[in-house]
């Protein structure tokens, strides 16, 4: 019986494995990092490097790499994996040992990224640890001091080779190698009961893997239906693997964060309901937004120099805008300024627009003006009629009749500090000021 053929990739340089990694996701005779983490000597650049993909099989309790032609069981998820010569320098049976270093994608990003600091790989010992368990499992790579090795010495394994031993292994073909690390790592990455429980009806085959995958095209998320596609990715159809694979990428979603392809498709079909409810809530507050415009405009057309905007704004409509001010709307935030600057408030004050409009709401309950009277008056006082100048013999009642505006002239008219007064504090201290 011939070998099987492993589907993997190797690599020219290290910039092709960092292209390799920014890959959302494809998804042994293999050493990985046990439980108490490892220390390890590359023996070659990322250039020495194989990317290859592998499922966990749940009958038989281990993680098998992808073959060609092979037909994955349902349910299962590749992902991806690489693979390096590496010598294993911690203490125990395996030191001094040339191995076939298996990395998650996270461990092989830190160790790409601290090739960019330092040049190279493999002019000293890298420590690996591992922190976590199941799908909370975390890495991280500590650099040691430089050090002198012989890497001329040993002789570099054919990683091909040992993915092939570990397919065979792992399929029963061959006996375990008594020299293979734990792959604890991965095991707990895909923790038994986390899985879906198989399903009683017919399992469809799933689609042959193939080396070279192909870009999808931008689906349109209205039109998805995400069960759908977690259901058949889960049994192995590779267009729904694809497409999921696509709209976790540009949700920023790592698939091999979740353990089932019908878990990341929950994971983005809530993702979409939330962006639908913020949305609406848009919508609404744009309409808000519209009116308190709409309504500034007829202000301003009014009476441009009063800078009344606050006696045709609803609270309603200063909450809605404090909100979308917190948001970053400018539209709300222009009209809350231009609000706060006719009650003489200081939007600077505020630690949000939120608050802002509340204390804008709280100044024109203050107010008790009608609005056709404001009008008059305001009216009476663009045609020059004469003011009232004796502060004494104005009474409660007249002042209250007053616009905002026109209690603030009169009262700098006889030196009083007005700014930051509710209309009632203010004319509370002209009628002090009169008995004065």
């Amino acid at each position: 019986m011939s070998n099987p053929k492993i589907l993997m990739k190797t690599f020219g340089n290290a910039k092709e494995v960092r292209d390799d990694t920014k890959r959302q996701s494809m998804g042994g005779g293999l050493q990985s990092t046990p439980k108490d983490g490892v220390t390890i000597r590359l023996l070659t650049g990322p250039e020495g490097w194989a990317r290859f993909s592998e499922y966990y099989d749940e009958d038989a309790q281990t993680f098998v790499p992808v073959v060609e032609g092979d037909t994955l069981p349902a349910g299962s998820r590749p992902s991806i994996r690489y693979v390096a010569n590496a010598l294993w320098q911690s203490e125990g049976a395996m030191q001094g040992k040339v191995v076939a270093f298996k990395m998650p994608k996270k461990v092989a990003i830190m160790l790409l990224n601290k090739m960019e600091k330092y040049g190279t790989l493999t002019d000293r010992d890298y420590e690996i640890t591992k922190m976590g368990e199941g799908m909370n499992t975390d890495y991280d790579v500590t650099p040691e001091s430089p050090s002198k090795v012989n890497l001329k010495k040993y002789e570099l394994l054919d990683l091909e080779e040992k993915l092939v031993e570990e397919y065979n292994r792992a399929m029963g073909r061959i006996n375990g190698d008594d020299n293979n690390a734990t792959n604890d790592d991965d095991e707990e990455e895909t923790p038994k009961g986390k899985r879906p429980a198989k399903s009683t009806a017919p399992a469809k085959k799933g689609v042959s893997r193939k080396q070279e995958e192909e870009e999808d095209d931008d689906e349109d998320d209205e039109s998805i239906d995400f069960k759908a596609l977690g259901k058949a990715a889960d049994k192995g159809d590779d267009d729904a693997i694809e497409a999921l694979t696509d709209l976790a990428g540009q949700a920023d979603l790592d698939p091999d964060e979740y353990p089932t392809w019908a878990k990341l498709a929950a994971a983005l079909e809530d993702l979409v309901d939330d962006d639908e409810d913020t949305d609406e809530d848009a919508d609404d507050e744009d309409a808000d937004e519209d009116a308190d415009e709409d309504d500034e405009d007829e202000s301003e057309e009014a009476d441009d120099d009063e800078g009344d905007d606050d006696d045709d704004v609803s609270p309603e409509e200063i909450t809605a805008a404090g909100k979308s001010a917190d948001k970053g709307d400018e539209d709300s935030i222009e009209m809350l300024t231009a609000v706060a600057e006719a009650l003489d408030l200081d939007p600077d004050s505020f630690p949000t627009w939120a608050k802002l409009a509340k204390a804008i709401n709280d100044a024109l309950a203050d107010e008790d003006d009608d609005e056709e009277e404001d009008d008059e008056e305001e009216d009476a006082d663009d045609e020059g009629e004469e003011e009232d100048d004796d502060v004494t013999e104005i009474d409660a009642d007249t002042l209250n009749a007053m616009s905002l505006a026109q209690l603030r002239e009169f009262a700098d008219e006889y030196e009083i500090e007005h700014k930051g007064l509710t209309k009632k504090a203010l004319i509370q201290a002209i009628l002090d000021a009169a008995e004065e």
